[in-house]
């Protein structure tokens, strides 16, 4: 109690403050569903062969269920109450998961079963699983070799897995040159430090921290850029977007559209826009980009404001309810 009710107290004043702008699902069968599947998933992922997952399941509650019935009230204290917390505190966070994203449907059903928070679920579940195991091996030696190949025979399968991410290895090496291009801009010293220059893919990521992290050495810089880099760089520095309040006017975009934006000059943003940085007579000068809302920068609108103007750039849907807001 100690421990987790000032956390708890904690969070319940953020979410009534800032967190109120989050968007969460309460709906009781996305959330069942949900921590199904994160459960589920994390006893096959522990198992990597069909059915293994099952019995170390099983294993884990008729090993506790027998470690309680027979310990003293002493031994349940030293021994029990940790990794049986533990383990119902896995069940919590998977209630959190499925609230916290709406559900956890974004790619699907494999969102509960991401592997971020499936090595979280297993963290909180092996102590009481080791408990259950060393109970069953109490109470008969033989056992023992059924509870370490169950515990075994997924390694090798894991062990395979730490490579396999969402998306393949060159999204990530991409992502990685652009936050490494974006400080050698010499457009970067003549914005604000408190730009974020990559809202769709790292929206905490500030031009500041970037900047401080080569001038120490911690984030090496990129040794070429491309035209089309540049040009892509151009824009992502010259536009900050940042989370807005609801605007009373906004217009769904149906067909692309010109916009010409002057120094400092903002507009709302709902939805998910496709922004293209272009020369003064019109040409395509930058890459498509996404500005709005994304994974990471989840807020319903958006602000989007030109901090190194005159600025030229069409504008287009990226989502269903992509539009433009007027103040």
């Amino acid at each position: 109690m100690v421990h987790t009710v000032p956390l708890a107290a904690v969070y319940v004043v953020w979410s009534q403050t800032y967190g109120r702008t989050a968007q969460t699902n309460i709906a009781w069968h996305p959330i069942r569903k949900s921590v199904r599947i994160s459960i589920e998933a994390t006893f096959n992922a522990l198992g990597q062969v069909p059915f293994v997952g099952w019995a170390i399941a099983t294993m884990l509650l008729v090993g506790l269920f027998l470690a309680w019935r027979n310990a003293s009230r002493e031994e349940r204290a030293q021994r029990l109450a940790a990794p049986t917390a533990l383990a119902f505190g896995s069940l919590v966070f998977a209630i959190v998961i499925s609230v916290a994203r709406r559900g956890g449907f974004f790619f699907g059903n494999a969102s509960p079963a991401s592997s971020r928070y499936l090595h979280i679920l297993a963290a909180l579940l092996l102590p009481a699983i080791a408990v259950a195991g060393d109970e069953l091996i109490r109470r008969r030696r033989a056992v023992a070799v059924v509870v370490i190949a169950l515990l075994v025979v997924g390694l090798p399968g894991n062990i395979e897995k730490t490579d396999d991410n969402i998306f393949p290895a060159s999204f990530y090496t991409g992502q990685r040159h652009i936050i490494e291009s974006l400080p050698a801009m010499r457009l970067a010293r003549q914005v604000p430090r408190s730009l974020h220059p990559t809202p769709s893919f790292a929206a905490e990521v500030t031009l500041g921290w970037l900047l401080d992290g080569v001038s120490s050495g911690r984030i090496p810089a990129a040794k070429t850029i491309t035209p089309t880099e540049v040009a892509a760089n151009t824009l992502r520095l010259s536009l900050e977007q940042t989370d807005s309040r609801p605007q009373p006017s906004c217009v769904r975009i149906r067909t692309p559209l010109i916009r010409h934006l002057r120094d400092g000059q903002s507009f709302g943003v709902t939805g998910t826009l496709s922004i293209q940085l272009l020369t003064d007579d019109g040409r395509p000068k930058s890459a498509r980009l996404n500005f709005g809302g994304s994974l990471v920068a989840n807020s319903p609108t958006h602000s989007l404001r030109a901090v190194k103007g005159p600025l030229t750039i069409r504008i287009a849907s990226a989502s269903f309810n992509a539009a433009i807001c007027e103040s």
